[in-house]
């Protein structure tokens, strides 16, 4: 097996020194070795681009999109999107295409378990009866999935993608704050304060999940204060993006509201929630 750190075959040695070729030859052949490995494909693109084939590498990235749009993994092929935005950032029809990508998928997933409204993304594996371990895969990113079609494409249109390295605080509590983000890949740790000043991790965020909503909706200062776990990718939804969207698309923050206020919600309240949800649909 080919090593990232061997000399010759260390792709970000080739890349520094401007090998570009000599780096999609390795990428290639750890691929072949590792086809299933998202971070190689994500690197290929990136270096074909730089190679000065940004065909070869949009043509990645865009397969890429696709498989996850279809396994559920929305924020993740948003981010992937916003990548090849930055390759060709004329290229709008993607987002069209994702959007009808995942509301389609989302029609096909609930034909197949049925007429059941499940509010909120399961918090563990499966519950004493292995019910969630049944559940779409599409729940571990439940907002996307909660806008109609054209409220989604000016949503993923409206999003800003963002990387940040293990550590890197991206908000701070009390702080001003005016965005929500949506973890597209790695982790976040959430801390808050506690009545001695001490900071103390409360949750950890990972892909699909989003935070920062409360400070969007209600302008008030950050409760809470977050830093990447790993390296991380966010896409940020800020608040006169929002606005501008609003202007369209009024549901778009009461249907962020609504999947926030929800995460708070007990199971009987969440259970009575869709229960009140069928009927009105005369399921």
């Amino acid at each position: 097996m080919l090593s990232w750190f061997n000399g010759e075959d260390d792709v970000g040695i080739l890349i520094n020194r401007k090998r570009y070729t000599k780096a999609v030859k390795v990428l290639r052949e750890q691929l072949a070795e590792r086809p299933d490995n998202i971070h190689l494909r994500q690197r290929l693109a990136d270096v074909l681009v730089l190679a000065g084939d940004p065909a070869g590498g949009i043509g990645i990235l865009d397969g890429m999109v696709d498989e996850f749009a279809e396994a559920g993994f929305d924020a993740k092929a948003i981010a992937v999107l916003k990548k090849m935005q930055r390759i060709e950032p004329e290229r709008r029809d993607i987002e069209e295409k994702l959007a009808s990508l995942i509301k389609r998928r989302d029609r096909e997933v609930w034909q197949r378990v049925g007429a059941m409204t499940i509010p909120e993304a399961p918090t563990g594996d499966s519950d004493a009866n292995g019910a969630d371990a049944k559940l779409p895969a599409f729940h571990r990113s439940p907002l996307f999935s909660t806008f109609a079609s054209d409220e989604l494409l000016a949503v993923i249109r409206g999003l800003s993608l963002l990387t940040f390295e293990a550590g890197e605080i991206i908000v701070s509590e009390n702080e001003p704050g005016d965005s929500l983000f949506v973890v597209a890949s790695g982790s976040v740790r959430i801390y808050a304060r506690d009545r001695s000043g001490h900071n103390n991790q409360v949750r950890l965020l990972e892909q699909g999940e989003f935070f920062g909503e409360i400070s969007l909706l209600s302008g008030k200062p950050r409760t809470a204060s977050v830093t990447a776990a790993v390296p991380t990718e966010l896409l940020e939804l800020d608040r006169p993006t929002l606005d501008t969207i609003a202007a369209q698309h009024p549901q778009v923050p009461k249907v962020i509201k609504e999947v926030s206020d929800r995460r708070t919600m007990s199971p009987e309240e969440l259970r009575a929630r869709g229960a009140v949800a069928n009927r009105s649909s005369g399921s």
